[in-house]
């Protein structure tokens, strides 16, 4: 398949388009910031009146993250301060997150949170179920 192609699939089936309103979301997470695993609502998020920004990446461990994730890094601070939170997801479980973090000694930008596993990716109508890629 060539880039258009790719890009008319992605277009064609995704069950978010551009402009859709995300539907509310709660995920299981683990937050660098401190270390642990928490829990996140996006609703939570907007009545804070946070803009927030859902950063999706295929999976840990994957030469395409670090390179993306360096460059919203490097943004992190600017969006902060304009009352953004940012979240990260995946596909993987909180445990790989943990150990990825660990592992490559991942950017340490205080909100970069991390989901809990695909079936809740699905739920929240951003990934087809069942599907990992």
């Amino acid at each position: 398949m060539d880039v258009k192609e790719i890009a008319k699939k992605i277009i064609t089936d995704c069950p978010l388009k551009v402009g859709d309103k995300v539907p509310n979301f709660e995920m299981e997470i683990y937050d660098p910031s401190t270390g642990k695993f928490g829990k996140i609502v996006l609703e939570d998020l907007l009545k804070q009146g946070k803009w927030v920004i859902l950063f999706f990446y295929p999976a840990d461990y994957t030469f395409v993250c670090p390179t993306e994730l360096a460059d919203l890094a490097e943004k992190y601070d600017e969006l902060k301060n304009l009352g953004c939170e940012v979240i990260s997801v995946s596909t993987d479980t909180k445990f790989i997150h943990l150990a990825w973090h660990k592992d490559e000694g991942m950017w340490e930008f205080e909100n970069d949170r991390r989901t809990f596993g695909a079936e809740r990716v699905a739920r929240g109508g951003f990934l087809h179920a069942g599907q990992r890629d």
